[in-house]
């Protein structure tokens, strides 16, 4: 089996951004997945379960953080692409003089 390919961020932010869209420009099927994602990872709330008839074992908590975490990562990449993409890195070739 051979290695997989190295990817920049740059390519993954890019990757994001074509599969999940921009936001307000998203297709029909990108809008209804990433609304999804948005409930199913709890995105504008808190990840504590504050139930007052009972006690939630933490372990909900949990899973919601995990969850939230994953769409702050979509979302997070997605920003990323939509930013100037970087200016090349120039590399020297010319070798300097070590001082003795």
């Amino acid at each position: 089996m051979s290695e997989p390919t190295p990817v920049t961020p740059r390519r993954l932010a890019l990757a994001y951004l074509a599969v999940l869209g921009e936001e307000g420009k998203r297709g029909p099927d990108q809008e209804l997945v990433w609304r999804d994602i948005e409930s199913f990872c709890h995105a504008f709330q808190l990840s504590v379960e504050m139930d007052l008839s009972r006690a939630i074992p933490e372990t909900n908590t949990l899973v919601n953080e995990g969850r939230r975490s994953y769409w702050l990562r979509a979302r997070g990449q997605i920003l990323t692409a939509l930013l100037p993409a970087p200016e090349p890195v120039k590399v020297s070739r010319v070798r300097k003089k070590v001082q003795p």
